[in-house]
């Protein structure tokens, strides 16, 4: 090797030496981010489609029949997640803002509980099928909210979400028979979660500082599902099995920012976005829920809960309605 050779040899290692600490850093927050979204697009799948449960696996046909069989209620679930992704992306923010502003991780601070449920709610409908035994289901839900607090942080989330499924009644039941139907769905969600941060302080050394902090995931998902459902009229009561397979498809991404003003001034900004895999069967899942409803002349209330074996995610449902 020659001198000159040596020379460019010596200049490239250089810039890799010093490059090297800028591209880790944009590293590690990019992977915390990503494990954050990918929590999220775990979990809506499983909060939504809890959204269209009804304990009948099958209300009967709209015509013939007398009186015609539909329902209107309103439904809320939840799904039970852990935060630690939530709290490690935002634990990275701000030791980011930390090379620029030494002090800043000791005064900036985030806090969550460790276990929160993820909500949705929709306004639905239950309509029975024309001469053959099925019913469609149709539920849409929109919820803004902007009342979060994590110590010096705030946060939002804004989505909405629609939805429909068809039963058919492989049995309608009688006196002795349960109701057994097979299904399928369909639902899209869009989901905007989002959180700011302002902080002023002084540190040791006297020096003042402002620092500001922004995050945002969104996602636009997809989800398909088929089910299974047993039920059984017990008098007023009416509980009920089945089992889900569920397949989400999603467009995702996040963006980040933050700045420090004072004494040195630092600011810098990263943002970061991609699309899941279209149609990845290894998104498939599977889940298994139950319940009971409660019925008083037209007026029936519904409880329940869902399991996904695979992931270990708990939901919970509550549903009421008007129904003929």
């Amino acid at each position: 090797m020659n001198k000159k050779h040596k020379h460019i040899v010596f200049v490239l290692a250089l810039i890799v030496a010093f490059s090297s600490p800028l591209f880790c850093d944009d590293a590690a927050i990019n992977t915390v981010f990503d494990a954050l979204t990918e929590h999220l697009l775990k979990v809506y799948p499983e909060t939504v489609t809890q959204l269209g449960t009804w304990p009948d696996a099958y209300i009967g046909k709209l015509v013939p029949s007398v009186p015609p069989h539909f329902g209107v209620g309103a439904s809320i679930s939840g799904t039970f997640i852990n935060t630690n992704t939530f709290t490690d992306a935002m634990t990275a923010l701000i030791n980011e803002i930390e090379d620029k502003a030494p002090g800043t991780a000791e005064n900036f601070t985030f806090s969550i509980a460790e276990k929160i449920p993820m909500p949705a709610y929709s306004v639905n409908a239950r309509i029975g099928g024309f001469f053959l035994p099925f019913d469609i289901g149709l539920y849409g839900s929109y919820l803004d909210f902007n009342k979060l607090r994590y110590n010096d942080f705030s946060g939002g989330m804004r989505y909405w979400s629609v939805g429909g499924d068809m039963r058919f009644a492989l049995m309608k039941g009688n006196i002795m028979l349960p109701k057994l139907s097979l299904g399928a769905g369909y639902i899209f969600t869009r989901m905007n979660l989002h959180t700011t941060g302002t902080k002023t302080y002084t540190t040791v050394d006297e020096n003042s500082y402002t620092a500001f902090a922004d995050t945002n995931v969104h996602f636009d998902m997809h989800t398909l599902f088929v089910q299974v459902q047993l039920s059984k009229k017990l008098f007023i009561f009416t509980p009920y099995a089945g089992a889900r397979a569920v397949l989400s498809v999603a467009n995702s991404g996040y963006d980040y920012s933050y700045t420090v003003h004072g004494s040195i001034e630092a600011s810098d900004n990263g943002s970061h976005a991609y699309t899941t895999p279209t149609w990845n069967v290894k998104n498939i899942q599977p889940q298994i829920y139950a319940g009971l409803g409660f019925t008083v002349f037209f007026f029936q209330l519904t409880a329940g809960g869902c399991w996904n074996p695979r992931n270990n995610l708990w939901s919970v449902n509550v549903n009421a309605c008007f129904k003929m």
